[in-house]
């Protein structure tokens, strides 16, 4: 009897894993091979036009990866007192300093092999406007970033 209960709890335990499984696979948020990915399958560049209390940045994810990814997330946090006031792209949240970028329809997909998504944004600052380094991607921190800055001439 009790050999037949356990073959029973075992055969139990195998359905409801492949329903699961069944499950992420169908759903349109799961990106499967995003735990496989390490910083060095992206690089950001970031570049902003400043002009003195506010600023208008473009940001690019490069996936060096050979698998596109479907879907992203783009954290990163200000170290100063800068807001952004609208985005494109994208859709945005901020909480304080703490910024959260989610892709668009139509830049859901970063291609393989180097392929290029692009957003921006402008900000409004007062004091200094250095430049965030410490981005994560799709749960994946210590990115790789290059920065420029143009600012007017005086």
């Amino acid at each position: 009897m009790k050999r037949k209960y356990a073959k029973s709890i075992i055969g139990l335990f195998v359905c409801l894993a492949l329903i699961i499984s069944f499950i992420f696979l169908l759903s349109d948020n799961f990106t499967p091979i995003s735990a496989a990915l390490s910083p060095g399958s992206f690089s950001i560049a970031y570049t902003q036009n400043d002009w003195g209390t506010g600023a208008t940045v473009n940001i690019t994810i490069t996936n060096n990866d050979s698998t596109a990814i479907s879907g992203w997330t783009l954290k990163w946090s200000f170290p100063g007192n800068q807001k952004i006031t609208n985005l494109w792209g994208g859709s945005f949240t901020q909480t304080g300093t703490s910024v959260t970028v989610t892709n668009a329809a139509y830049n859901s997909t970063i291609p393989a092999n180097k392929g290029k998504i692009s957003f921006g944004f402008n900000i409004s600052y007062s004091g200094s406007n250095n430049i965030p380094t410490n981005f994560e991607l799709n749960n994946v921190s210590n990115i790789p970033t290059t920065s420029t800055v143009v600012s007017p001439s005086s």
